[in-house]
């Protein structure tokens, strides 16, 4: 079967057995679970999901498209959950396994490349080459000890290589577009009432994952107590699927659904206390309603309104919520006196002449922990300047920035309402790699799918304005 071919997101005869494989999938994992053998699951649960991402990508693409991205909002909660039953911190990363699903598109992804090279292949391979480049000199530099360079390697490449197998799609650029609007709208809902469950129940297994990690900064593990992350393995993670989600929500036909996602993806930014995802939000949805007619501004507001007047109220009844939020707004106010702040700006000064005038770097498996008072997790330019080198880092952005460059000047023969959000999200979601990571696991998931759609809508409409010519 052609996966790239242009029918291939057609609904398939197969799909009634594809979600036959995803209900026997979830089954299992629920039968495990009640039963208190989440231990058993470690193998399991990688091994039964790559078997079912395999068969729906070779019957059923536009369904393994969305299992995909489900497994990257899901696996870590599902990971939580099977080191809680097994007292102890399991082998393998949190997205272990919707990285070996995402690898499942690897071989015809390699095969089109050259293809693609003249067109906008260059970038994806670019950024690809970088990744690489970064696992050969950490491997020359940095001998494996644990799973964690592997993981690091496969966070870094796997949102590519799924970015550019979507872009491939873009001959239904249009029903990629609904396709992905419609996981990320019900993806909102679902992370942000699991969010608000975990901030006010603490169940055992966050609770466990906050004692064995013993990262203050997530919280503490009782109720009200946590930073929440909800089903993603931190808050700032989980800032990039509720940003895009809440942007989405706002895109037509406006209803109950898309009402509930922007409700629910607020409150849950708000209880994740994010600055930098705060002012990302402020950001896209002040972009996007400058792109509105004024009638459908005045609808929007009214939308707006209602969503933060209901989440007032909540803010306000929840005494905890309140304090927590607070403290963080009045911090904008005292940006001199922030610890994190001050602890990441003196730690970019001590690193400066050290890290980036390295043009080699350290490659993976080298990590700021060893050489600083921040984690790796901190920032976005000084971990890759160390992994990749000042040559292999701006290589890298080079790619991005090339594909960004081709996206904002896509103009479509009507609005494109999908098209504007992408365009905003390439630009709006930037200033989060100021406080964390960018590129790999969820955040470089969300920021590799809405490039390669939009490279998607760059070549779809060029295509289709030759046809008309």
């Amino acid at each position: 079967m052609d996966t790239f071919s242009t029918a291939s997101l057609k609904p398939s005869p197969y799909e009634k057995y594809g979600w036959l494989a995803i209900g026997g999938l979830i089954g299992l994992l629920i039968f495990f679970f009640l039963i208190g053998a989440g231990r058993f699951l470690v193998l399991i649960y990688p091994v039964c999901a790559l078997a079912v991402g395999i068969y729906l990508y070779q019957y059923c693409p536009r369904l393994y498209i969305a299992y995909t991205f489900w497994l990257w909002f899901l696996s870590s909660l599902i990971r939580r959950i099977i080191d809680f039953q097994a007292g102890e911190y399991t082998m393998g990363g949190f997205y272990t396994t919707p990285e070996l699903v995402s690898l499942i598109v690897l071989p015809n992804c390699i095969k089109s490349f050259p293809r693609e090279l003249k067109s906008v292949g260059l970038p994806f391979i670019l950024c690809l080459g970088t990744v690489i480049y970064g696992v050969l000199v950490g491997l020359a530099n940095n001998p494996i000890r644990d799973f964690s360079m592997v993981d690091l390697a496969l966070g870094f490449i796997c949102p590519i290589v799924f970015g550019y197998y979507l872009y491939s799609h873009w001959q239904n650029y249009p029903e990629l577009c609904q396709a992905i609007y419609k996981i990320f709208i019900y993806a909102v809902i679902v992370m942000g009432i699991y969010g608000l469950y975990q901030y006010v129940v603490a169940p055992d297994w966050d609770r466990f994952y906050l004692t064995f990690t013993g990262i203050q900064a997530r919280g503490t593990p009782e109720p009200f107590g946590i930073r929440v992350w909800s089903t993603t393995s931190a808050a700032h993670q989980l800032s990039f699927p509720m940003v895009t989600g809440v942007l989405l929500s706002l895109c037509p036909p406006l209803g109950w659904t898309q009402y509930l996602a922007l409700l629910f993806g607020a409150i849950t930014l708000l209880a994740g206390v994010v600055r930098t995802a705060w002012l990302c939000l402020l950001l896209v949805m002040g972009l996007y309603i400058t792109t509105l007619r004024p009638q459908q501004q005045s609808k929007l507001f009214g939308l707006l309104t209602l969503t933060f007047s209901s989440i007032l109220i909540v803010v306000l009844s929840v005494s905890e919520l309140n304090e927590r939020i607070s403290q963080r707004f009045a911090s904008f106010q005292s940006l001199e006196s922030d610890e994190a702040l001050n602890l990441r700006a003196e730690a970019f000064s001590d690193l400066f002449e050290k890290i980036v005038f390295n043009p080699v770097g350290k490659g993976f498996g080298f990590y700021l922990e060893s050489i600083s008072n921040i984690s790796s997790g901190d920032g976005t330019f000084l971990p890759m300047l160390l992994w990749f080198g000042l040559i292999g880092t701006m290589i890298y952005f080079v790619g991005v920035f090339m594909l960004i460059a081709k996206i904002v000047t896509v103009k479509p023969p009507s609005r494109d309402n999908f098209l504007i959000a992408i365009k905003i999200l390439c630009v709006g979601l930037l200033p989060m790699m100021l406080t964390g990571q960018y590129f790999p696991e969820i955040p470089g998931l969300i920021v590799w799918t809405f490039l390669s759609l939009g490279i998607a809508a760059y070549k779809y409409y060029k295509v289709h304005y030759i046809v008309q010519q």
